[in-house]
């Protein structure tokens, strides 16, 4: 926290510049849709990483996956960006995993087999997200210092991991995500939602 004022000063402050974001994101919105809004989110997240992570020893390569077995939450415009990417590529997800893992809750997540708790967008051959792209904030925002292997959720359960703190920056552009492109939940839900009402309206 700032050395200047209160702590109820300091979150005014952090709520004042998420508004400003999420007017930002709501004049793109209104411009060129909810697509747009959330392409200029994600880059701000984006530039607050390739700031933060600067001179930091980030674990994470190309290839490593442990954290794509953890349950992730995404904004209603981030499926929609997801559902997208599927329509474009069907190949992009495993359809059959996903509608399977739509029915589990984040509570019983852990008690799925392992492999039911793989992202549905993985390409489990290559360890590589087949929509890097349109990976949610959540992803984007994911970034380890500690040994790689702490992330295996299941050689190493219950395993300390150490993350990059994105402090303010993360609480100011998250906050306005949701503002801005709709309610958040459990990625397998929130894209099976998008991809059914864009069948309705097809």
């Amino acid at each position: 926290m700032s050395n200047n004022g209160t702590p109820s000063d300091y979150i005014k402050r952090i709520q004042a510049q998420r508004e400003e974001v999420a007017n930002r994101a709501q004049e793109v919105k209104e411009s060129g849709g909810m697509g747009a809004a959330v392409g200029f989110l994600h880059a701000e997240m984006d530039t607050l990483a390739a700031y933060k992570l600067e001179g930091t020893a980030v674990s994470c390569r190309k290839g490593c996956s442990f954290c794509c077995r953890i349950p992730v939450y995404v904004t209603e415009g981030e499926a929609e960006l997801l559902a997208q990417a599927i329509e474009q590529d069907p190949k992009a997800a495993d359809l059959v995993l996903l509608a399977r893992q739509e029915a589990v809750g984040v509570a019983e997540w852990a008690s799925m087999p392992t492999a039911d708790r793989v992202c549905a967008f993985l390409d489990k051959g290559s360890g590589e997200c087949r929509v890097y792209a349109a990976r949610p904030l959540a992803c984007r925002s994911y970034y380890v210092v500690t040994d790689p292997a702490r992330c295996d959720t299941v050689g190493n359960p219950g395993a300390m991991v150490g993350k990059v703190d994105f402090g303010t920056g993360m609480m100011r552009i998250g906050g306005a995500l949701i503002k801005v492109t709709g309610k958040f939940g459990m990625l397998p839900k929130m894209v099976m939602a998008a991809l059914e009402m864009r069948a309705r309206k097809n």
